[in-house]
């Protein structure tokens, strides 16, 4: 109990919970890693990568296209919480 109350739900929301999944948007020519989902289930995030749309060889939408203009090649994976990376 201590420990939730001192966590409180500005560390979950900052971190998330322990346990749970994060998906992390990675960049080929560079080390940055930006967070795109916080605190969701294992298949959540699995079928959040499964899409298309999630990397830069793959994507047909004119957004990710421009995405990809703008930062160069990507992908989206996962990763157990708590996620180190730019929220974003």
């Amino acid at each position: 109990m201590a420990a939730k109350h001192r966590r409180g739900f500005g560390w979950t929301r900052m971190y998330g919970t322990p346990g749970g999944y994060c998906v992390i948007r990675l960049f080929r020519d560079s080390y940055k890693r930006r967070v795109i989902m916080h605190n969701v289930s294992l298949e959540m995030a699995q079928s959040h990568c499964n899409s298309p749309e999630t990397s830069s060889s793959t994507c047909k939408s004119a957004k990710c296209k421009a995405y990809t203009r703008r930062h160069g090649p990507w992908f989206d994976g996962f990763d157990q919480e708590p996620c180190k990376g730019r929220r974003g």
